[in-house]
């Protein structure tokens, strides 16, 4: 019998748990059930029954582990919309909605717990606030050993890159190298975890950074595409010539006609008017169900080429599993059914794929150049920029 097996929880209690935290999970259930809470996926109710199974009357609800949990829960799932941090008054709101009476009392068990540390701009996970140091750490000591950092902004990876890879790369670097990272912060953010590393060395402004206005790196979208690109970024969505090739903009009356219209648009319009092969193509579009989501999309594409054109399976894919990944031509999709997910992030990234033609295909009429100027997408709070500052201020005296 395993340590979990002991402890008697459900399978998929005992699979979140170890997810979240690590081999030893059960020796920390088994001191505090509450730890369960740094799953995501569990509900704190959930956590209390089990507790209360463990523990029986002593299971209060102002026990401190409990306290301490719940704020623990609540920054996990900040967490997943990117957060590394979350200012007091936020997380006293999320404590009150738990019906926790004394939101400070929680916070100061957090703090007590070890699990939870203390900044200027609020509480951080130990884990996410060692990462960050770690990483501001690593950049510090590249610099102040001779290392330079240079930023572009275009196609590259750097924006899929963690903290860990982050500093990884720089390990592996000469102290007096010059580290080059290429990445587009204004696409969606390419990762579900924490954080937001490069964007974060962008616009902390310590570092050179090579603009769209400058000449633009291999494989980044030039022309009316790159000029749709920029205006996108702003916040604008400007008319498309019906004259200019590079950029196509097909209207359609719902989801089925869109499936017809990008089946016809990948096996034949596209490659006879412009030459570009179907295999040269990629769909994109926001979701993976609904009439024009990408198995819908991927079986339209398929009944037209079946036994003419080559065997694939990804025609389609959603937006973000095409980040960081470009293409000759692009097929983007925006369907109104799913505008409720568009942003301005996610309208750039689905028209920046084609680096030499685009089409987008839409039935949501202005609601995709509403979207664009309104919906900014969700930024994300980090600590990384301030210690940054504060690291490289040591290293020059300022």
């Amino acid at each position: 019998m395993s340590a979990l097996d002991a402890l008697e929880l459900p399978p998929q209690i005992a699979a979140a748990a170890v997810e979240a935290l690590g081999d030893d999970a059960a020796d920390q259930i088994a001191a505090d059930p509450w730890r369960l809470l740094a799953a995501p996926s569990l509900r704190p109710e959930q956590v209390d029954r089990y507790a209360r199974s463990r523990l029986g009357g002593a299971a209060r609800p102002d026990d401190e582990r409990r306290l301490a949990g719940l704020v623990c829960w609540l920054l996990t799932r900040a967490a997943l919309d990117g957060h590394t941090v979350t200012p007091v008054v936020k997380v006293a709101l999320g404590l009150s909605g738990l019906s926790v009476g004394e939101p400070d009392a929680a916070v100061a068990a957090a703090l007590k717990s070890g699990h939870v540390v203390d900044d200027d701009a609020g509480l951080v996970l130990a884990g996410y606030a060692l990462v960050e140091e770690d990483f501001a750490d690593a950049i510090a000591a590249f610099v102040g050993g001779g290392g330079t950092v240079r930023l572009e902004v275009g196609t590259g990876d750097a924006a899929a890159l963690g903290y860990w890879q982050l500093t990884q790369r720089l390990a592996e670097l000469p102290e007096t190298a010059e580290l080059v990272l290429t990445g587009d912060p204004a696409e969606l953010s390419p990762f579900p975890g924490p954080g937001r590393p490069f964007a974060d060395l962008v616009e902390s402004g310590l570092f050179p950074v090579a603009e769209p206005g400058a000449p633009p790196p291999t494989g980044s979208p030039v022309g009316t595409i790159g000029e749709l690109a920029a205006a996108v970024r702003a916040g604008t969505l400007p008319p498309v010539s019906a004259a200019d090739h590079q950029v196509v903009v097909v209207s359609a009356r719902d989801g089925n006609e869109i499936a017809q219209r990008v089946g016809q648009l990948v096996t034949d319009s596209i490659p006879r008017a412009l030459g570009h092969p179907p295999e040269a193509i990629q769909v994109v579009t926001p979701a993976q169900r609904g009439a024009a989501g990408t198995v819908a999309l991927n079986a339209a594409i398929a009944s037209r080429l079946r036994g003419t054109g080559p065997d694939r399976s990804d025609w389609a894919t959603t937006v973000h599993r095409a980040h960081g990944r470009r293409w000759p031509a692009a097929v983007a999709v925006l369907p109104a059914e799913s505008i409720g997910h568009v942003d301005r992030p996610l309208a750039y990234t689905a028209m920046t794929r084609g680096t030499e033609h685009l089409t987008v295909v839409t039935d949501a009429g202005p609601a995709v150049r509403q979207a664009v100027a309104l919906r900014l997408g969700r930024p994300r709070r980090t600590r990384l920029a301030a210690l940054l500052t504060a690291r490289l201020a040591d290293l020059t005296g300022d």
